[in-house]
């Protein structure tokens, strides 16, 4: 139970960007409790969520490690590793690694909600790095639908941002701008600072191409 409320812990102060608090003692004490737990779940969570602070401070070697971690002791049980599919997958995808988060997605594959939404929004951040941007965007909109069917705000928000940047460069900015306020309107309620500048950045994009 403490490892949970760690990582819990921990992925809310990512997500808000707070990282004068999402400190190094508080990923070694996450780790380290994970750890101690002998619970292959547990350690994924956590390992997935230092993986996901390390590439939001730019330390994309210790994600990385995180990652190859998380592969290493799920060898054995590739499901085990759906707790942890978006942050691996962005993490990989982000360094061009994007055949190893193939990879990893491999074997992943179960058919129960939660795990076809963060398989859905995976690939979409998949096909959106390797510029197949039709595709990404159909990932994107399956994720949408599952994560809002889940109640989960921030994953809906992280599926609607990638479904709007997809329209712009489809060159839909009417409905890309729907998609974004949406998601907009969810980062601001999560107070999830870094992701509202971002999308409040791709806004200003779609609506400056009615300028031009």
């Amino acid at each position: 139970m403490r490892a949970e409320a760690l990582t819990r812990k921990a992925w809310v102060l990512a997500r808000r960007g707070l990282w004068s608090e999402a400190t190094t003692s508080l990923r070694e004490e996450l780790l380290f409790v994970a750890r101690r737990s002998e619970n292959v779940d547990d350690l994924v969570r956590a390992l997935a969520v230092t993986a996901m602070m390390d590439q939001a401070v730019g330390d994309l070697p210790s994600a990385l490690r995180s990652v190859r971690e998380i592969e290493e002791i799920t060898r054995d049980d590739p499901s085990s590793r759906w707790p942890a599919i978006p942050e691996a997958v962005s993490g990989m995808a982000t360094t061009g690694a994007t055949e190893s988060a193939r990879a990893f997605l491999k074997g992943a594959e179960l058919p129960i909600p939660r795990e076809k939404a963060s398989l859905a929004l995976a690939y979409g951040i998949l096909e959106e790095t390797e510029e197949r941007t039709e595709q990404a965007l159909s990932h994107y909109e399956e994720a949408v639908d599952l994560w809002e069917a889940l109640g989960n705000m921030p994953y809906l928000a992280d599926a609607l941002f990638g479904v709007g940047r997809c329209l712009i460069v489809l060159g839909e900015p009417t409905e890309a701008i729907d998609r974004l306020e949406e998601a907009l309107k969810l980062f601001k309620q999560l107070d999830a600072g870094p992701s509202v500048t971002r999308t409040e950045a791709w806004l200003e994009r779609a609506r400056a191409s009615f300028r031009t």
